[in-house]
């Protein structure tokens, strides 16, 4: 560490330090990892932003040219050019261009070999305003046609020589070559063709050249430069590199990287002159090239450099290094004769963005100075998130050398390039934030911690690879190695696959000394190690074990006669792992032996572990101490073997170990003697928890199995594959239990008996019963007599039907046997029944191996118990497993092979085929092929599903935990887990094949967290473990294994072979598809049980035939990519198209490759958009065509038509609302394309009202995307209506619940023809009707507080309105409200008082008071009101809050009579300049919806600014009783029919009514698909009735808006428009729990257009129910709306909100309150009730939560009764 970083550190601990002395339980989480120190200093290195350049570079070569255009400007193998020359040249070529094409964002590629034209080409494109693209002819022809079609070229430079090549990569481009005799032909003087073209002004802004790069897809990527992002970095850069007006310049660089544009401009910028060697000498004489050309100055890569003669770096004035990390050694052997020069810059940020101009100048090397930037250091996986100074971060670029992003590829620009990262934004204390775009460059970089500020390169990313689990960092073995070597060593760390098998391994690649010339090899590749070099190899692995972990210290070292290159002069890592692959294991230990250190094992333990190395490995025991068990041919199977043997000796040694230190020696300091603590048994009762001690769970467990306490040995947890087990089996009864049959001599049967008996006292786990403990959940209960022999008996048909009756489930025996004597037979069946809950098909082999011990009796030493097992899962963070599945499956697809027939369906297999895949014995070792399977299996699935992300099911043993003993076990450890894949056709199949081998070692400690807990974790977990293919790779084997004897007779009950294991497990499938490969020596048999209703018979026949092909061509071309061999033909394309789900479009990074072309699939089986079945249908009436012959794939002129057609086809699609332009028809491809284009005003209207209610942007709203998916509700359903109707647009919310698209929503509104307004609706007192003389003005004058106050309108109160407003005439005033707004600085009062007095003649409901009139509960609405306004001082001294409190008591003990104003105001001031104003009012006059828009009008009448609009309550009351109420009548009594109230209350007898209550969060996230979140708690709340009370109808209460009645701006109502109303829920025993929501879901749809009628009314007017005794009802409410919290007054005057009920409401009985939290991820559930019923209450809450989580995704199929 530096005495700067030192400082810095220093300064952060303490205030670190000081933080925790002021707060010890300050969390850990909330500490900055960069202190503020740190952020000021990074700041300071970044400010301020270097300038923007608004020029262009081509200006700067034309003043060079004005100023001397004699002289040489390029000296080239081709000849010479003046500056004079090119200027001239590249005029006249930029009118040319001009006159070829003058229209905007032309891009032209550029096609040279090297030559002096190159530049002139160059330079005239960008005076014609174009854009270059600059090409190497020496790239695969494929790659080259593939950056022409990005670019839509239509002309294109190129070279004479280059010509054809470039007709042929471009055929419908105009080709120009470029020659001397060219330019004095075409641009003689003496022509007409003399281009005569005024060359405009170029803008800075226009595109410069687009760069392409390597694309992940395989597609190039083109990124996009302009003229002032490269001007702003080349002119800072060149003068630090340095361009001088005397230097000669070499042009090395491909024309394939940016590195040669620099090349060319920066020099002829600057007046220099360009050497151009030609490409023979530049790949075969550089040397020499220099030499010949005098040159001064030259760019390259490192290893191009180390390829130079010595007199060379000599005579140079400078030389650049970059694209490959500069060695010190390098650094400084080249400093000692030139200037060395590091540049660095990502083509997405121009050439350089740093420049070290002094390499030499340090003992290490750093990337130098900014150039036109500033450099930031992210974490990797956060770029928000800084890091330390000396940390190593993702190096984030920023400035104005940013470029524009990639050509036609938004994702990737947007996932590379963005904008205003919070770091930035934030700023640091002495420095103010800013916004900025930046480029994430995906390089690791630090920060030098000398305080200079300058990056130190580390590594890429994409170069960190995984070996054996961990992550390694080529780099960094690469840099520590070469720090020990000698200079001009060439070396290289890679990941191979050596030849022959066995598991990938880390070598170095070296080339001793450089040699001269790069040409390619003929011959052998491999060369050798001078003595010398090998003692240096030595030396250098000695150090690399303490610099470096053992797993990334090479295994082997390869000497190479010289170093592959690319053609950019990088190392070729691909021919690296070409040559690694025709390696064998022993070539690894031929070369290691030449350079290790022979060190013969001498401790204790290495000489233990060389025999075990021995054992498993093969061979003689000769190892040495410093071999790699890996390089000797170890892998992870022979890894667990080792494991086994190790324990065997006595040994503790776990597979990470083995992993983490592959070496003998190191091995053996990891290996340790079993410990004593490691043998003991875990104590009885030890893992139960805290809270519930031995005695109570030995009571309880007893009880819930129906036995003595004395008999329950041990308690300990479920393993969470028992759960899902014992789960299922509650669902299917006959699920997981085998039932076996041995039919035996007698005498033998009754010996095995006793056997059993002897070897089940001994075997915890056979007499293990699960119970399910109320609040604890499932536990395994170990009796001391299991009770598991059953009656003998004589009849074996009778007794093998009473034993599959007698259940297996919850407190009952899970494994069972019994006799059957066969009559006048001295044979007896031995019947064994067993539940895959105590047993697996690892653990039962060991259970019968103690069983035949018993038999011949032998006393055999117990195994380490399952309990060992269960300790170590609990011993486990269940937080790190979540965190890992949860990412793993974050984005999961959810098209999964094979498809269903419908959504819902059940699987059930009912077909069974079987293949035997061949595979070479030597391809390959055993667990090599697990992984080939697995990645080909993936391909496969992607092939049929037709999409790149894939996931299944694979069943694991479960036995790589580190338990001592673990491989003896007895008990059911196999889990499955979801293998998730994800798909480049671009990727090398070593690749692909080693990262899923890495993810297999990685999901290790994760792998038990069980399918039913990563189910629930999140939506997208959920749809991941919704598998509908389940793969068991089941190993075969040894030939003695299970042999049945005279001395084996328990072996009778195992399978006779490998294959009847594999149909064994078959019986227990409940995928879609089950597959159980059994592997073998020479290859695998696949069996596969399916569901023929998901996948026909010939069609899996073909499926698994594609599976053998693509196991073969794995193994056969591992080099090749997964795009050469993800190919179907014919037949099999057709069955993929056939079963490929509608919704998932083919990927072109997936598309199939048939053999012999597949035709497009038929119009019929393809679903059409709603624009799409309009336009077919009116191009049939056009072209007098069937509509079933016109397929999406059709374009208009394939069809027939003409431009007459195309204006008809305009004309009637814009009839239907589609707007279209006769252009758009010429321009489509195809009907689809047409339909994309079309723009559906219903649509767009729709997507920006959804923007604007669940603020999205509407870029991000697509067509078919859901209301509810968006993350839509009841209540934005209703803004959705209102808004769409505002806009002429007729939809209904059960039309908003049931569109499953944003296109069908659309398609189904209808246009609103602007009307007349019914003039009834707003007329004043109608609402009375004929009752209206009874209650006129006069009369109801005389009950007003003041008789002056003019009437405008009575309406009769709505039945929950009467309720709130004798809840504020009467005691207790449970529906006042204060509402405390708090203004913590000074405010102008007499504007505040008249804010409020405005609010309320705004509002007509807080202008109206209430009346009691004949019994009969009226409003009254008032012309105006000035409602009472105070002013208090709070007095000196006083607690402010306390003070108001005081005075909200006395105000709400005061009286309110009828027709007095509820509503009141009292500004409370304070001494200290604070203020706060308390607004009274009653629930008579608002709800929660409409409340936060009363404050948004007090705020803006305040601020002066725009007032929100509402509508007057007595509109919604007309609308309600004149139009809603008659129509909602007969609904409600069909709803009803037959039913009554259901009434939940407990037996307990109150003897006081004080209120409690409680409250649970509930995870949802899980929650079904296209239900909304509203229906969980009643459906929720339905089961716990029904069970509850044992009734299948249930009828109880729900809160609901009253606002979705269809009336116009129903969320702009001003009122209280809330109403209980009765759901009711009749359910049916056919239901699943899916059922259920759908109902409940149903009739919240139906229900909502009916919803304004109250309970009281709809009991009187729509039931038979006894209005006296039905009062009340139980209650949901689904979901808290919008609260304000606070809000901006204007002029710097912020307000807070508090609100206070000081008097609560009276209890009834029961309330039951759903609330949404963390954006739909949790529902909250209250129950309040009296103080003597919470314990009742905590038990309903508890069924809640149980009904919630059946109605989760994971069980929401299951059946509810």
């Amino acid at each position: 560490m530096s005495r700067h970083q030192a400082v810095l550190q220093l300064h952060f601990f303490a205030s670190i330090l000081e933080t925790l002395l002021k707060d010890v339980n300050h969390p850990l989480s909330h500490f900055d990892k960069v202190s503020e120190d740190e952020l000021d200093e990074l700041w300071s290195w970044n400010t301020p932003l270097q300038p923007e350049l608004r020029f262009c570079m081509h200006e700067k070569v034309s003043e060079r040219a004005a100023l001397h255009p004699e002289k040489i400007a390029i000296d080239a193998w081709d000849g010479t050019l003046t500056y004079g020359q090119i200027e001239d040249y590249s005029d006249k070529l930029a009118k040319l261009l001009r006159l070829l094409d003058d229209s905007s964002n032309r891009i032209i590629p550029v096609l040279f070999e090297k030559s002096r034209w190159t530049s002139v080409a160059v330079l005239a494109i960008m005076k014609s305003g174009a854009c270059f693209a600059l090409l190497d002819p020496a790239q695969p022809e494929g790659r080259l046609r593939a950056v022409v079609q990005q670019v839509n070229a239509k002309i294109f430079l190129s070279s004479k020589a280059q010509s054809t090549l470039a007709a042929r990569v471009a055929p419908a481009a105009t080709i120009i070559p470029i020659s001397k005799s060219k330019f004095n032909k075409i641009f003689s003087p003496y022509t007409a063709e003399q281009p005569n073209t005024t060359l405009p002004p170029v803008s800075p802004d226009q595109p410069l050249y687009i760069q392409f790069t390597s694309g992940s897809t395989g597609v190039p990527k083109g990124c996009i430069l302009t003229h002032s992002q490269y001007t702003s970095g080349a002119i800072p850069r060149a003068a630090a590199v340095g361009y001088y007006p005397h230097s000669r310049v070499l042009d090395f660089a491909s024309y394939a990287f940016d590195v040669c544009i620099d090349s060319m401009l920066c020099t002829l910028a600057h007046g220099a002159t360009l050497c151009t060697p030609s490409d023979e000498r530049r790949m075969n004489d550089m040397s020499g090239a220099m030499r010949d050309m005098r040159v001064t100055f030259a760019g390259m890569t490192p290893s191009v450099a180390r390829t130079l003669d010595v007199d060379i770096l000599n005579n140079l004035e400078s030389i650049a290094l970059g694209g490959e990390g500069v060695s010190i050694s390098d650094a400084m052997s080249w400093g000692q004769r030139t200037r060395v020069v590091n540049a660095y810059g990502p083509s997405e940020a121009t050439v350089g963005a740093t420049i070290n101009d002094n390499v030499a100048a340090k003992p290490y090397i750093t990337m130098g100075q900014r150039k036109g930037c500033a450099l930031w250091l992210t974490e990797p996986e956060d770029h928000n998130k800084l890091v330390p100074v000396g940390a190593v971060g993702e190096l984030l670029i920023e400035g104005p050398i940013v470029g524009n992003g990639y050509l036609n590829n938004p994702s990737k620009t947007k996932e590379v390039f963005i904008e205003d990262p919070e770091f930035l934004i934030k700023g640091s204390k002495s420095y103010p934030g800013r916004h900025g775009r930046i480029y994430k460059t995906g390089d690791l970089v630090r920060f030098d911690p000398d305080g200079d500020g300058e990056p130190i390169f580390v590594g890429r990313q994409d170069q960190q690879v995984k070996l054996r689990g961990q992550r390694i960092e080529l780099a960094e073995i690469e840099f520590n190695m070469q720090k020990h070597l000698p200079p001009d060593t060439q070396l290289a760390a890679e990941v191979i696959k050596p030849s022959g098998g066995g598991e990938q391994t880390l070598v170095a690649f070296l080339v001793e000394q450089k040699k001269n010339g790069m040409r390619h090899l003929d011959g052998n590749v491999f060369g050798s190690f001078t003595n010398k070099f090998q003692s240096a190899l030595r030396d250098m692995t000695k150090q690399l074990f303490v610099d470096l972990p053992s797993y990334m210290v090479p295994s082997a070292y390869i000497p190479l006669w010289k170093m592959p290159l690319l053609v950019s002069c990088k190392t070729d890592r691909k021919r690296l792992r070409e040559i690694g692959a025709s390696v064998t294991r022993q070539d690894l230990r031929r070369f290691n032996s030449a350079v290790s250190e022979k060190k013969e094992a001498t401790t204790e333990m290495e000489l233990k572990l060389q025999s075990l190395w021995a054992k498993v490995l093969g061979g003689d025991a000769d190892f040495s101490a410093n071999d790699n068990f890996f390089s000797m041919g170890g892998d992870s199977l022979r890894a667990m073997r080792l494991v086994a043997a190790a324990r065997d000796e006595a040994i503790v040694l776990s597979v990470p170990d083995i992993m983490l230190n592959p070496t003998l020696s190191a091995m053996a300091e990891k290996a340790k003697p079993v410990s004593a603590e490691e043998t003991n048994e875990v104590p009885p009762f030890s893992m139960i928890g805290k809270d519930w001690d031995a005695d109570a769970a030995r009571r309880e467990s007893a009880r819930l199995c129906g036995v003595d306490a004395a008999n329950v040995e041990d308690v300990y947890p479920c393993t969470p594959l028992q759960e899902g087990l014992i789960a299922l089996s509650a669902k299917f009864q006959d699920a997981y239990v085998a039932q076996r049959v041995a039919t035996l001599p007698a005498k033998t049967a009754l010996r095995l008996k006793e056997a059993f008996d002897t070897a089940v006292e001994g075997s915890p786990v056979l007499r293990t019963r699960i119970v399910n403990v109320t609040g604890r959940g499932l536990f395994q209960v170990v009796l001391k007599d299991g009770q598991l022999v059953r009656e003998h008996g004589t009849d074996t048909s009778e007794y093998l039907r009473r034993d599959r009756n007698e259940p297996m489930d919850l407190g009952t025996a899970l494994f069972r046997y019994g006799l059957v004597k066969e009559p006048e037979s001295d044979q007896m069946n031995f019947v064994i029944t067993m539940h895959h809950a105590v047993y697996d098909g690892w653990s039962m082999p060991l259970v019968f191996d103690h069983v035949n011990s018993a038999f011949n009796g032998l006393h055999t030493e117990r195994p380490t118990s399952f309990k060992h097992f269960i300790k170590h899962l609990t011993s486990l963070d269940p937080a790190d497993a979540q965190q890992y599945w949860k990412k793993r499956l974050e984005g999961t697809s959810p098209h999964q092979f094979p498809p269903l027939p419908q959504k819902g369906y059940t699987t059930q297999a009912d077909s069974l085929l079987e293949h035997y895949v061949t595979v070479p014995t030597s391809a390959h070792s055993k667990l090599t092929l697990a992984t080939i399977i697995r990645g080909a299996w993936a391909l496969v699935s992607s092939l049929y599903i037709g999409h790149p992300d894939i996931v299944f099911g694979e069943t694991l043993t479960g036995r790589s935990a580190p338990v001592p003993g673990i491989e003896q076990i007895e008990g059911p450890m196999i889990t499955t887990v979801p293998i998730r894949v994800r798909l480049s056709l671009d990727r090398p199949i070593t690749e692909y094949l080693q990262m899923i081998h890495a993810v297999t070692v990685k999901q290790i400690p994760h792998e038990h967290l069980g399918l039913q807990n990563i189910r629930r974790l999140s939506k997208d977990a959920r749809v991941a473990c919704d598998l509908r293919t389940g793969l068991v790779l089941h190993p075969k084997e040894d030939e003695d294994w299970g042999k049945v004897s005279l001395e084996t007779p328990a072996n009778t009950f195992l399978p006779a072979s490998d294959e009847e294991g594999a149909r064994e497990a078959l019986k227990f499938n409940t995928y879609a598809l089950m597959l159980v490969c059994t592997l073998e020596e020479n290859g695998f048999l696949v069996m596969a049980s399916f569901d023929s209703n998901c996948i026909s018979k010939e069609a899996m026949e073909r499926v698994l035939v594609v599976l053998d092909r693509i196991v073969h061509a794995f193994l056969g071309n591992p080099e090749s990519k997964l795009g050469d061999v993800a190919v179907l033909d014919p037949a099999e394309a057709r069955d993929a198209e056939a079963m490929r789900p509608r919704d998932v479009m083919s990927d072109s990074a997936l598309g199939m490759s048939p053999v012999d072309g597949l035709e497009s699939m038929d119009a019929s089986l393809k679903e059409l958009s709603p624009n799409e079945e309009k336009l077919r249908n009116i191009l049939g009436r056009i072209l007098g065509m069937k509509e079933t012959d016109i397929r999406p794939s059709d374009s208009f002129f394939d069809l027939g038509g003409d431009s007459i057609g195309a204006m008809r086809l305009v004309s009637d699609a814009r009839a239907q609302g589609l707007n279209l332009t006769v252009a758009q028809v010429f321009q489509s491809r195809s009907l689809s394309d047409l339909a994309a284009s079309a723009s559906n005003e219903r649509e767009d209207k729709l997507a920006e009202i959804l923007s604007r209610i669940l603020g999205i942007a509407k870029s991000d709203i697509k067509s078919s995307d859901s209301f509810f998916e968006l993350g839509g509700d009841s209540i934005g359903a209703m803004r959705l209506v209102s808004d769409a109707r505002a806009q002429g647009l007729s939809i209904t919310v059960a039309q908003v619940f049931q569109s499953k698209s944003l296109a069908e929503l659309a398609s189904s509104a209808e246009e609103e023809m602007p009307s007349q307004p019914k003039t009834n609706v707003d007329a004043p007192f109608i609402a009375l009707g004929k009752d209206a003389n009874l209650h006129s003005p006069d009369r109801v004058g005389v009950y007003l507080e003041n008789q002056e106050w003019e009437i405008t309108n009575i309406y009769p109160t709505r039945p929950l309105q009467q309720l709130a407003v004798e809840g504020t005439v009467d005691l207790p005033r449970y529906s006042l409200r204060y509402e405390l707004i708090k203004f913590a600085t000074p405010i102008d009062r007499q504007k505040l008082e008249q804010a409020c007095q405005e609010l309320v003649a705004r509002n007509e409901v807080l202008r109206t008071v209430f009346v009691k009139d004949n019994e009969l509960t009226l409003g009254v609405v008032l012309s105006a009101l000035r409602v009472p306004y105070t002013e208090t001082a709070v007095p000196e001294g006083e607690d402010a809050d306390a003070f108001i409190q005081a005075g909200i008591k006395q105000d709400i003990e005061a009286p309110k009579p009828y027709g007095s104003s509820f509503v009141a105001f009292n500004l409370f001031t304070h001494p200290n300049g604070a203020s706060t104003l308390v607004f009274r009012i009653s629930h008579a006059q608002y709800d929660e919806i409409c409340l936060p828009i009363l404050f948004e009008q007090l705020s803006a009448l305040y601020s002066g600014t725009t007032v929100p609009e509402t509508v007057p309550f007595s509109k919604h009351v007309n609308h309600v009783v004149l139009d809603n109420i008659p129509k909602a009548i007969p609904y409600w009594e069909n709803l009803l029919s037959g039913s009554e109230m259901t009434v939940l209350k407990p037996t307990i007898p109150l003897t006081h009514r004080g209120p409690a209550d409680i409250y649970r969060e509930f995870d949802i996230s899980s929650r079904p698909a296209n239900i909304t979140i509203g229906s969980l708690p009643t459906a929720a709340w339905a089961l716990v009735l029904s069970r509850r009370l044992n009734l299948t109808d249930v009828v109880f209460g729900e809160v609901v808006s009253g606002r979705n009645v269809g009336a116009p701006n129903a969320d702009r109502i001003f009122g209280p428009t809330w109403q209980y109303i009765p759901f009711r829920v009749p359910f049916s025993k056919s239901w699943s729990y899916l059922d259920l929501l759908r109902y409940v879901q149903d009739q919240h749809m139906t229900s909502a257009a009916y919803e304004s009628m109250g309970f009281s009314e709809i009991v009187k007017n729509c039931t038979n129910w006894d209005e006296d005794k039905v009062q009340w009802f139980d209650t949901v409410v689904h979901q808290a709306p919008a609260w304000v919290e606070e809000l901006p007054f204007g002029n710097g005057v912020e307000a807070k909100f508090q609100t206070l009920y000081p008097h609560g409401e009276p209890l009834r009985e029961w309330k039951c309150q759903a609330f949404v939290k963390e954006g739909g991820r949790k529902l909250g559930i209250e129950i309040v009730t009296f103080e003597e019923w919470i314990g009742e209450a905590e038990g309903v809450l508890e069924e809640v939560g149980k009904a919630l989580e059946c109605l989760m995704e994971g069980r929401v199929g299951e059946s509810i009764f």
